[in-house]
C-alpha cells in the first residue's frame, strides 16, 4: 500500500485529534482500545472512566480505478466513550454526553494529517448507540469512517 489506508497510522491520527481537543478539560485516557479492556468471562469493558477508546472495524474498498490500483476507501472505526459520576446517574449521564458533543466536535470534518500520504483522508460521523451502562459508568459507542483513496503498487 502506498497511500492512504496505513490503519496503524490512520489509528494513531485519530487518537492524537482526540487527545488534543480533549485537552482543555477534565483529564482523558484517549487510547486504543485492546483485550485486555474486557473482562474475560463476561465480555464486560473495564476501563476506568473518562475515557475515549478508539478501535479498527475494518474497511470498505469502492470499484477499482487506474488498473485496479486506485479504490475509495472508508475505513471504518468506533469510537468508545466513557465517564462515571459517583454524585448521581443525572450527574453521569449529563458528564457522558458532554464528552460524547465533545469527541463529536473533535472529529467532524477533521482533515488527518498522514506521514505516509499526500491525501488528508476526511473524517465522517456516524452513528451514536449506547454500549454499556451500569455501575462502572456509562459509555457510549460512536461510528466514525475515514475517507480516502487507496493507492497501491502497480503490477507489470
Amino acid at each position: 500500500m502506498t497511500s492512504g489506508t496505513h490503519i496503524a497510522e490512520v489509528q494513531a491520527a485519530l487518537e492524537a485529534l482526540l487527545a488534543a481537543g480533549l485537552s482543555g478539560g477534565p483529564k482523558v485516557d484517549v487510547r486504543g482500545l485492546t483485550g485486555a479492556d474486557f473482562e474475560e468471562e463476561t465480555s464486560r469493558l473495564i476501563v476506568q472512566p473518562p475515557a475515549v477508546l478508539v478501535i479498527f472495524l475494518g474497511e470498505t474498498l469502492g470499484d477499482p480505478e487506474a488498473y485496479g490500483i486506485k479504490y475509495k476507501s472508508n475505513q471504518n472505526f468506533t469510537v468508545i466513550v466513557g465517564a462515571r459520576d459517583l454524585r448521581s446517574e443525572s450527574a453521569e449521564r449529563v458528564n457522558v454526553l458532554e464528552l460524547l458533543y465533545r469527541v463529536c466536535d473533535a472529529l467532524a470534518g477533521a482533515k488527518l494529517q498522514l506521514a505516509s500520504a499526500a491525501q488528508r483522508p476526511l473524517v465522517v460521523l456516524g452513528n451514536v448507540s449506547l454500549g454499556q451502562f451500569d455501575k462502572d459508568g456509562t459509555w457510549y459507542s460512536l461510528e466514525v469512517t475515514v475517507v480516502s483513496v487507496a493507492l497501491y503498487s502497480e503490477k507489470t
